[in-house]
């Protein structure tokens, strides 16, 4: 997220709605909630300290996952690599998880569970 996203407003393809502090047990980050006006959907992204830097900078793209994150599956690991990747980013002092809503890194929450539950 750059300085010309700190306010609501438009950059690529998303629309950013909201921005403000969000407690994690890792700390607090900067909250950003997003509309992508390509596909329709909600995307969230946490930031933590300044991201406009010359140094490599912590990222991570994290698909939604209901039976790990929500429900406790234990044949899913998707829980622990979103709070590996934000105690990650808590450690380097900086950096940004993007959390897009597509379950199953785009398969779908009902072929998840047909692959998995059946």
């Amino acid at each position: 997220m750059t300085e010309a996203m700190a306010k609501p407003g438009l950059a690529g393809t998303l629309l950013l709605l909201e921005r403000r502090p969000f407690d994690t047990r890792h700390g607090r980050f900067r909250l950003h909630r997003c509309h992508d006006l390509e596909t329709a959907q909600p995307m969230f992204a946490l930031a933590l300290g300044e991201l406009a830097s010359e140094e490599p900078l912590l990222v991570r793209v994290h698909s939604a996952c209901a039976t790990s994150e929500a429900l406790g599956a234990c044949d899913c690991d998707c829980a622990e690599q979103l709070d590996a990747a934000l105690a990650a980013i808590a450690r380097a002092g900086r950096g940004a998880l993007f959390y897009l809503m597509q379950e199953g890194r785009g398969a779908g929450f009902a072929a998840k569970a047909r692959d998995r539950m059946w």
